[in-house]
């Protein structure tokens, strides 16, 4: 991460305010109808992970939508949307990382029973759409986003992977795991 990146990350996190105005209303994923879920989708394993999730929520019947972040250089590298999938890049990003991009200000606005926010690393672009949801119930990953969620998980202190990205598909996994397991009935 550039100097440049790390001021724009900084600043984003000092401007960053969850939205008061959202009615909160504490649902389990057993019962949510409509289930949105962001998450970063640059590294292809994490994303493979989060779409098994997806397609496993699905199962049940639930009306998923998702929104993944891709941090590449080059918009041509961003997949296309399809299914209730969407992803948006850095080219849509202003100084204080929120994005104008269409795809984001429609996903902000509605308003899902369950927002997943499997944000690893409180990257501040995610923050900003968690911090601005509509959404009634939102369930996440705690450390740096912790203020933006309504249940959060924190990370076991007993990871000791071998890389970092073992580290994220392991915490990511961890997260998936735990929202089955505590956030189905609620």
């Amino acid at each position: 991460m550039g100097f440049l990146d790390q001021i724009k990350a900084r600043w984003a996190m000092v401007n960053i305010k969850a939205n008061t105005s959202r009615g909160k209303k504490v649902t389990g994923l057993q019962d949510a109808k409509r289930i949105g879920i962001i998450y970063e989708a640059t590294d292809r394993e994490i994303f493979e992970v989060v779409r098994g999730f997806i397609n496993e929520l699905r199962e049940q019947q639930k009306d998923i939508s998702s929104l993944g972040f891709v941090n590449v250089k080059y918009e041509e590298e961003i997949p296309k949307s399809k299914l209730g999938m969407d992803f948006f890049g850095p080219k849509s990003l202003n100084f204080g990382l929120k994005s104008a991009d269409i795809t984001v200000l429609n996903f902000v606005k509605e308003k899902f029973d369950v927002l997943l926010d499997l944000n690893l690393d409180a990257n501040p672009v995610l923050l900003n759409i968690t911090a601005d949801s509509k959404s009634g119930f939102i369930i996440g990953n705690g450390d740096g986003g912790k203020i933006f969620r309504d249940l959060y998980f924190e990370d076991p202190a007993n990871h000791k992977p071998n890389s970092v990205r073992e580290a994220k598909l392991k915490q990511l996994q961890t997260l998936i795991d735990n929202i089955k397991k505590y956030a189905t009935r609620l």
